[in-house]
């Protein structure tokens, strides 16, 4: 539910980019979509990975490289469905993770995080695959930089990964992979603080923003063009073809619902009090309170 526009979103950004996990965002991760197959060199068996329970503090997985080695890791959650790995057990080839954030599908799973190799300074982002009980590492960046992403997502597909990066250039990168490596290959946003990336089921990016400048204002990106400068934002919410989006946004103290096909919200609705949910299933609707009450409203984005 949302409701006292502005000042918890004011919060979160004020830190501005940062190299440690965002434990104050807290709403929870989009609910699981089907994914196409994996778009690997080689067929992937099914996948034997639990998925966390939706109200999980930590999760369990294991992380295994090609070289044999495998590590077991326990993941505590800092919202916007990511874990934070605060304990490498020794003889790790990993000296120290960021945020993983895990991308399950129905038929692919897949984990897309940053980590520091033993004896080195430099960050490095990894993208892995659902084999058997373990994620597989399938492909790295080849550059090690001083500081790379506070948030890394994959595509349904695994083909890219989309990561926040901090390194000569604040900005949102934009990774394909291309055999075992992950290449960078667009920046996106760098007048934003940072950003937090999210792949629709059908591959398409959008981006929750908060923007550089006084105050603070927030924006949601689709396909790299952003939407209207609010007060705050919430996270875009796609449906099931990953076609037709909308989100709430606040100006003042009043909230706003947006929707639409394209990048650009083609339709926009409010104030009102408060905006508690998005039903995608069969068009779009929204759940708003005003003067009269809780209400469904219908919204019909072209």
């Amino acid at each position: 539910m949302l409701a006292g526009c502005g000042h918890s979103e004011h919060a979160r950004a004020s830190g501005g980019a940062s190299n440690t996990p965002d434990a104050a965002v807290a709403e929870p991760a989009p609910a699981d979509r089907a994914a196409p197959e994996p778009a690997l060199a080689d067929p992937a068996p099914p996948s034997a990975v639990a998925p966390p329970a939706a109200d999980a503090a930590t999760w369990a997985f294991d992380l295994a490289w090609p070289s044999g080695e495998r590590v077991a890791l326990v993941g505590h959650a800092v919202g916007r469905g990511g874990w934070a790995i605060r304990d490498t057990p020794d003889g790790a080839p990993v000296a120290a993770f960021n945020v993983v954030t895990p991308t399950f599908g129905a038929t692919a799973q897949w984990l897309a995080f940053e980590y520091r190799p033993v004896g080195s300074d430099g960050w490095q982002l990894a993208l892995a695959c659902a084999r058997g009980d373990a994620f597989l590492v399938v492909a790295t960046t080849e550059y090690e930089g001083a500081a790379w992403a506070d948030w890394a997502v994959a595509s349904p597909d695994g083909s890219r990964v989309a990561a926040w990066v901090l390194d000569d250039e604040h900005a949102l990168h934009l990774l394909e992979r291309d055999g075992d490596r992950l290449v960078v290959v667009e920046r996106r946003h760098a007048e934003a603080v940072k950003a937090f990336p999210s792949f629709a089921p059908n591959g398409r990016l959008a981006a929750r923003l908060p923007i550089r400048g006084e105050p603070l204002r927030f924006a949601n990106a689709i396909d790299g063009v952003v939407g209207p400068l609010l007060d705050a934002v919430r996270e875009v919410r796609f449906d099931a073809r990953g076609e037709r989006w909308a989100y709430a946004g606040c100006r003042g103290d009043a909230w706003f619902v947006f929707a639409g096909t394209g990048a650009v919200p083609s339709i926009e609705r409010g104030p009102f009090a408060e905006v508690a949910e998005f039903d995608l299933t069969d068009g779009v609707r929204a759940r708003v309170r005003d003067a009269s009450g809780w209400r469904w409203i219908e919204l019909d984005p072209r």
